[in-house]
């Protein structure tokens, strides 16, 4: 089956388009586009043990709407940082468009590492509330738990 010349010509400029698009500033996996009142938390990840991470662990900080217990949360924002060779404390900003956040729900911060397997090593054991009134939230340290194999 041939592809008309019109066909190819619509395919080739589609494609075009798609080069421009890359051809702007790379920005990290997780950024959001955000709007001009913006809604921003900023901490750091961090954990008590004296263990150094390994190579390429990945670190992952998540706003999650927590409002429905008997559903899944659902993730407002996320921000995920590969860590090469650098070790704790991870500083982590997470920015989404304020009218996002409806004032009589639960929003809550939960953050993990993970090897470069995808193996859970360390995460969050308590909730870290934002107050969606608030013009943002700065919430200090999230001290991580090790999660043990069993």
């Amino acid at each position: 089956m041939t592809m008309s010349v019109l066909g190819r010509h619509v395919l080739l400029l589609c494609l075009a388009w798609g080069l421009v698009g890359c051809a702007g500033a790379i920005k990290p996996v997780s950024a959001p586009t955000v709007a001009a009142d913006p809604y921003r938390i900023t901490g750091q990840v961090t954990y008590r043990e004296r263990i150094a991470l390994p190579p390429k662990s990945v670190v992952t900080v998540v706003l999650e709407d927590i409002s429905l217990a008997d559903r899944a949360a659902v993730t407002m924002a996320e921000t995920v940082m590969v860590t090469d060779r650098n070790q704790v404390p991870f500083k982590f900003l997470l920015e989404l468009d304020s009218a996002a956040l409806q004032p009589r729900h639960r929003y809550a911060v939960r953050a993990t590492i993970h090897d470069v397997r995808g193996q859970l090593l360390w995460t969050t054991d308590t909730v870290h509330a934002i107050d969606p009134a608030q013009s943002g939230a700065d919430l200090g340290e999230l001290v991580l738990v090790r999660v043990t194999s069993r």
